[in-house]
């Protein structure tokens, strides 16, 4: 397939894997404006189109997995396993998954790269997480 060129101001590619999340917040984006249920793009689908993708490893653009919450995605991890290891992946998540199956599978440097903030960013919800066990969950991680 042919490679899918993408405009040279572009700082990161927001993907959104799924609109689901494990939690139910009152004040999520995805349950308001007419934001209905799509059918999901399986995670052979994903990795081909995302693959697609013509970044310039040099410039670091990642693409940054969110949603709804990504790890809700039945292939989460394979689709990060299987992107084009030249393209930078981060992840927006609330972390609401198994963390050490997480780790066993994804090598760390998978997610590294040279910029000043966190190739997995935690998002807090309060209605849903609890704070300290989050931070611990982060620390584990780290």
């Amino acid at each position: 397939m042919k490679a899918i060129a993408l405009p040279e101001e572009l700082t990161y590619v927001g993907v959104f894997l799924t609109l689901r999340c494990s939690f139910g917040c009152s004040y999520c984006i995805n349950r308001f404006d007419g934001v209905r249920p799509r059918k999901e793009l399986t995670g052979d689908e994903w990795i081909a189109g995302l693959n697609r993708l013509a970044l310039d490893r040099a410039k670091m653009v990642p693409i940054t997995l969110q949603g709804g919450e990504p790890s809700s995605h039945r292939d989460f991890v394979k689709i990060i396993r299987n992107i084009n290891p030249d393209i930078y992946v981060d992840i927006l998540t609330n972390l609401d998954f198994d963390v050490d199956e997480f780790m066993r599978e994804i090598p760390p440097e998978r997610l590294q790269r040279d910029v000043p903030y966190a190739s997995i960013r935690v998002s807090y919800h309060p209605e849903f997480s609890d704070f300290d066990d989050l931070v611990e969950r982060i620390s584990h991680m780290q």
